[in-house]
């Protein structure tokens, strides 16, 4: 095949390739495409500015990483070619994306700078770079994570022998970035260069011209395989210019975000590790899970593999298209062999990056009409500062509440369960407070004294936005319901919801309440104690009262501390009458309400809790305890090391192996 055969090959493949758009307005609401629409007056195109936002994202989430299906760790960075003619929109669409990074990278220098030996002298450099060779790229590595970025790629590429005869020693390197590199060192006889857990972005843009030399390897029998194939391209065509009566101005001030807000809110969330949920948590299924909670639940049972699950959909699809390599019918050309093998490594990044840019965008609506998205930032100056403490508000409400966290305090979400140990601990916090029914002024503010108690200031308080974030992760544990319970009370108020009574053997129920209550550092034992104690200082509203009613079995040793108030004495009256409770005067004239059922257990939570504590002690086992750094559960196993307690009639808790513990936030898509 001639030069000229292979020159309108590559063109002729640009130009099908160009027709398959991505369809932005499928995957994502108009919402949630403001930043790129803010662009139009410049005469933006959204596909080309997505595409190149992807790899920006993946370089400004710094060290965020996803779980595998073979539970194996790997980054989200990615090598992003646009492909397309001249005067295609390829440089003035990524500048767009790239001066707002260069303009973010500089609000965080400690993050994206580095000092760089340069010969004798000490240079800070900033990881975002142009132009290197191999060495440079090397150097740069081994300070901190590198993205690459260039309007006319095929220079950088050709630097390392991509469109030469021989690649180069670099090539190598690159791929190994693609990972993440680990453990690398290069030894010189005047330097050593060692390289570890770095990763490297790339984008660029070509007209293809050069890429016939890369059909030129494969015509004379190369493969296509190591840096080709890591890449992704998105191919374009020129567009019709247009005249200025088809483009409107958007103001900077109209409430729109740009790609500089997007951005900030990337580098703000850190480091995440994103697991693909895989199915229920035991009461719902979650087909697709956002910041703002399931789409779509269904009844399950425990541990069922959800077809309709994100990890269902991203691995059977990936699979799917792999095994086309062995479709005998399709005869794939070898050329395209290597791009088949890594559609494993690289779609699920795509998904992981789509669900990132809309957390983004969920924390950057919540902002809507409460500021102005002003593009001008100036490091430490108060506007910036006051921007970055409300996103930060945002992104602790939306995107970590009810996270597990990590030793190294990153995070870990359950593409999306996410905690961090601020939320836990204010959860434990919100747990131990002394009143079962509450406000967020009773929590974050002055409490005026009582009758039985002095004045005294709130667990949290003036810190109403980690309440709100400490409270949603209560509430997705299903430990505090909110509601109109209280008496006088403008605004929400919230109840600790009462603990099952423990049973012999524990019920489900009883088992998932402990392991909700671990993840904030509580155990059962010392919850039902809490409980007991706690009541409330304002009065409860008739729907509190009718709420306690309908669920008399849970609420009989809670009547008598509301038993002289209005609404709940009348509820109380009424499950008398029907003979479902009854009331009793003690010899020391205290009032105890019990339950007239046939074989009802009216003994107290404490006295069922230490009833188990005597009976483990007894059997020389441990009491389960647990703590926010170390959350534990409890699980139906019995323990078969003792012959009393495998013969004993009541499985005794354990620890099981399965608790999440490891080194990142965890997000679950």
């Amino acid at each position: 095949m001639a030069q000229d055969e292979l020159n309108d090959r590559i063109y002729s493949n640009i130009d099908k390739a160009s027709v398959h758009n991505i369809d932005l307005a499928f995957l994502f609401s108009n919402d949630q495409l403001k930043a790129l629409a803010r662009y139009k007056d410049s005469g933006a195109n959204e596909n080309i500015m997505f595409f190149s936002l992807l790899p920006t994202i993946a370089h400004f989430a710094q060290k965020s990483v996803y779980l595998t299906r073979y539970n194996s760790l790997k980054a989200l960075n990615l090598f992003s070619v646009v492909m397309g003619p001249s005067g295609s929109g390829k440089t003035p669409n990524m500048s767009h994306v790239m001066n707002a990074a260069f303009d973010v990278i500089h609000l965080f220098p400690q993050s994206y700078f580095a000092d760089l030996k340069l010969g004798k002298d000490m240079q800070q450099r900033c990881s975002i770079t142009s132009i290197p060779n191999g060495y440079g790229l090397q150097l740069l590595l081994q300070e901190s994570d590198t993205f690459i970025y260039n309007d006319e790629i095929d220079g950088v590429f050709n630097k390392f022998g991509m469109f030469g005869s021989t690649a180069t020693e670099d090539i190598p390197v690159l791929c190994k970035a693609f990972d993440q590199i680990q453990n690398y060192e290069r030894i010189t006889g005047s330097s050593l260069i060692s390289i570890n857990n770095s990763r490297l972005s790339i984008l660029g843009g070509t007209t293809g011209s050069t890429y016939s030399a890369v059909l030129k390897q494969f015509k004379n029998g190369q493969r296509l395989d190591g840096l080709c194939n890591r890449r992704v391209y998105l191919a374009i065509q020129r567009e019709k210019a247009k005249e200025p009566m088809e483009s409107f101005k958007v103001s900077s001030n109209d409430g729109i975000p740009s790609i500089k807000h997007v951005l900030i809110v990337v580098h703000l969330m850190k480091n995440i590790e994103y697991r693909f949920r895989t199915h229920d948590s035991g009461m719902t299924r979650t087909t697709t899970t956002t910041t703002e909670g399931a789409v779509s639940t269904n009844t399950l049972g425990t541990n069922i593999l959800d077809a309709d699950s994100a990890y269902y959909y991203v691995y059977n699809r990936t699979a799917a298209h792999y095994n086309q390599l062995f479709d005998k019918n399709l005869k794939i050309e070898r050329y395209l062999e290597g791009f088949y093998s890594k559609s494993q490594e690289i779609y699920p990044r795509f998904c992981v990056l789509f669900q990132i840019y809309v957390n983004t965008m969920a924390v950057l609506n919540e902002l809507s009409g409460m500021i102005q998205f002003d593009d001008v930032f100036v490091k430490d100056d108060k506007k910036t500062n006051d921007f970055i403490e409300q996103i930060n508000i945002k992104i602790n409400k939306l995107i970590l509440s009810g996270a597990t966290v990590n030793n190294d305090d990153s995070s870990i979400e359950d593409i999306f369960d996410n905690a961090n140990k601020e939320i836990c601990t204010d959860g434990e916090k919100i747990l131990r407070f002394k009143q079962n029914w509450f406000t967020e002024s009773n929590i974050t503010r002055y409490n005026r004294p009582t009758n039985t108690l002095p004045g005294y200031n709130g667990p949290l308080f003036k810190q109403s936005e980690r309440f709100y974030a400490a409270i949603k992760s209560l509430k997705q544990h299903e430990l505090v319901t909110e509601g109109r319970y209280l008496v006088g009370c403008k605004h929400a108020s919230y109840s600790k919801n009462v603990p099952p009574r423990i049973s012999f053997p524990p019920t489900s129920e009883q088992l998932d309440f402990e392991r909700h209550l671990s993840i904030f550092g509580i155990t059962l034992t010392e919850y039902y104690k809490i409980f007991e104690e706690s009541s409330s200082d304002a009065l409860l509203t008739a729907f509190a009262a009718t709420h306690m009613a309908h669920n008399y079995t849970q609420y009989i040793n809670e009547f008598v501390k509301y038993s002289d108030q209005l609404f709940v004495r009348q509820e109380i009256n009424n499950l008398i009458e029907t003979g479902v409770i009854k009331e009793k005067t003690l010899s020391d004239g205290e009032i105890k309400f019990l339950l007239t059922e046939p074989n009802a257990s009216n003994d107290s939570s404490i006295d069922r809790a230490e009833q188990l504590i005597t009976f483990l002690q007894s059997q020389n086992q441990p009491v389960v305890s647990t703590s926010p750094q170390q959350p534990t559960a409890i699980t139906n196993a019995s323990i078969t090391t003792s012959d009393s307690v495998q013969n004993s009639p009541i499985p005794v808790p354990t620890t099981p192996s399965s608790v999440f513990l490891s080194t990142k936030t965890t997000c679950i898509i």
